[in-house]
């Protein structure tokens, strides 16, 4: 599986970025990448607020401010899970 950065379409911080995988799995989510580590973010939606699904090897910091950017662009990663996967 490859991933593409987000920021080239929403200007988010280059470490936030989405499976290119066009049958990729529910729930929208988007993969941070920081220090080695990664974190599995669920998008949410216009109910539901984001939230951490798996957190590997990213210092609690991060992983924190992961879920802070993903909140701020929630509406326009939303718009780009579903331009890929419907």
């Amino acid at each position: 599986m490859g991933f593409t950065d987000y920021n080239a379409d929403i200007n988010s911080p280059r470490w936030i970025r989405y499976p290119n995988v066009l049958d990729d799995h529910e729930p929208p989510h988007i993969h941070a990448f920081k220090s080695g580590g990664q974190a599995k973010i669920a998008i949410g939606n216009s109910l539901t607020i984001p939230n951490l699904i798996l957190v590997q090897g990213m210092n609690a910091k991060d992983a924190k401010k992961a879920l802070e950017i993903v909140l701020e662009y929630q509406t326009q990663l939303l718009a780009k899970w579903e331009e890929y996967h419907g």
